[in-house]
This record gives structure tokens, sequence and C-alpha cells, in this order.
């Protein structure tokens, strides 16, 4: 990790104090450490460089962000040029690895980077594209080991306890458990559970997406644990019924793309769907598999 610090208000460089302190507050060092309150730096050097701030992409690289397979832009126009300096040479990357003229060929989400090479300067130019496969489902929150996009949660303050499960009953997904006698979920998390999602796809996007021809958000949801055959799932904290899930079978919720992007805003990373386990009076497991859209006649 670089840490930049701007010297252009700074006019005696003998001057600068850079100061790191570890976590007991004395001059020793360690590896990077994280837990709660702890963090370690070791510095390996300190050095100043020129920051170029008037970089430029080339123009004709277009300025939209959401593109079909097969027709993406060019790569051989993601170049940047700096008017201040405009001997410097630049590394360009995709997701980190070596931009090829094919590097966005396929469905996926593509960080463009232009960065500064030349010793002795910073900078970099930086863009998000995302190649759709319109024939296929678009992946809208992943259920995955690290951090996933989905987020169980409870009514409120309410707390799940959730894990990843790798191929349960046939997907990968998000387990939650509302049972406080063998979780560290409280109380109260049984009646409503739900579940948040973390995306950073924007609004801009998901109107794109819609224009492109996706049209409904397909939710597979599976429940177990009830002594009920089934529960009903609402959107949002106030919203309506979007449909009924039976025990111990996956059950795909749909809900229509114009609902999802009216209440993007509000809704969709606060209590986006939840369960309606009130009356039951038991607790219980569910799992929330990969969300996507789809494209539905």
């Amino acid at each position: 990790m670089e840490v930049l610090v701007d010297l252009s208000d700074i006019e005696d460089i003998r001057l600068l104090t850079i100061a790191f302190n570890t976590y007991n507050n004395n001059s020793g060092f360690g590896s990077v450490w994280n837990e709660a309150g702890r963090f370690h730096v070791n510095i390996t050097a300190v050095y100043a460089v020129n920051m170029v701030t008037d970089l430029q992409l080339n123009a004709a690289f277009p300025d939209g962000t959401l593109f079909r397979v097969g027709e993406t832009p060019d790569l051989a126009n993601f170049t940047v040029t700096s008017a201040t300096y405009p001997d410097l040479t630049f590394e360009y990357t995709v997701n980190g690895q070596p931009l090829t003229a094919d590097s966005l060929s396929k469905a996926g989400v593509y960080e463009l980077k232009a960065a500064v090479e030349t010793a002795g300067y910073a900078g970099e130019v930086t863009r998000t594209i995302t190649v759709v496969d319109t024939t296929q489902p678009f992946l809208f929150a992943d259920a995955e080991a690290t951090i996933s996009q989905i987020v169980p949660r409870g009514y409120g303050a309410d707390k799940t306890d959730n894990s990843y499960v790798a191929d349960f009953n046939g997907r990968d997904a998000i387990m939650a458990e509302t049972n406080p006698e063998t979780s560290s979920s409280n109380g109260n998390t049984y009646k409503w559970p739900g579940i948040d999602i973390h995306t950073s796809l924007s609004l801009d996007t998901l109107n794109g997406l819609k224009e492109m021809g996706y049209t409904t958000m397909i939710i597979p949801v599976y429940i177990t644990d009830s002594d009920v055959d089934s529960l009903d799932i609402y959107y949002g904290p106030n919203g309506d019924k979007i449909g009924s899930v039976a025990m111990d079978q996956w059950v795909e919720l749909e809900i229509p793309i114009d609902t999802v992007i009216s209440s993007y805003n509000t809704t969709l990373s606060d209590y986006f769907i939840y369960i309606d386990n009130e009356n039951a009076g038991n607790y219980i497991t569910y799992y929330i598999g990969d969300i996507t859209l789809i494209a539905k006649a």
C-alpha cells in the first residue's frame, strides 16, 4: 500500500514529518493485523514524487460504462496524455492484468486503469466497464465466501448468525440462522428475518440493464427448520407480498425491475426483503442464492 502526501502547500520539505504509531503507541512495527482496534504498519520507504493532475483520456474512448458482449469499446483508444509532462510513459491494465485487445471479450465487470510508470511521477485514470451477455441472466448480487453482496439481517437491530455454504442443494448460498440457542442471533430475529443487498452497481447501470431488456429480479430462497408448510415473503419494510416459500425446497421469487429501480436508494441496502415468521413462533434457518436479473417475456 502507498500513501501519497500532497506537497503543494509545503514551503520547506525539510519541515515535513510523517509519523506512524502502532496500536501500543510506541516505535515498534509489525505485520498488518486485521482485528478490531489494531493496525500495525511496516514502513519500507518514504519518497517524494511529482503528482500528475492533468491526465486526459483519449476522446475516442466512449463515456459509457455498460456494453453488450461484442459491442465493447476498442481498447486501443484507452490511452492518456499529460500536457504538463508529455514524455511520460504509462502502464495499462484491466483488473490488475496487462491490457490486451480481447480483455473485454466476456461478460463481467472490469476496471481499466492507466497509471504513470515513469519514475518520480504518480497519477492514474480509471474507468469501470460492465460487459453484459443479454442472452444470459445477469448476476446482480453474488453469494460468495469472502465479502458477500447478500447480507442477512433481522428487523431493526435484530441480528442473525450467517455464513457461506457452497453447493447447498445445488446452489451456493448465504445461510442465516435465527436460533439464539445455537448461534449468535438474538431472541427476536426469527420473527422478520430478511436480507440487505450491497452492490456496486449504480442506479444508472440498473436503468441501462432495463434498456437492454432485463425485466425481472430472481431471488432464490430456501427455508427449513419450521413447523409450518410455507412462509410469506415481503418486499421492503413496508412493501407488498412478493410470494410464498414452501419448506425444504428452493423457490425463486420474482420482483419486477421497475420496483427495484423505484426504491433503489431507500430499500436495496435497508431491509430489501423479509420473511414474515411472526406468527409461526419458531426459529428458522434460511438460505439465499445468487440474485440475478432475467429478461422475461
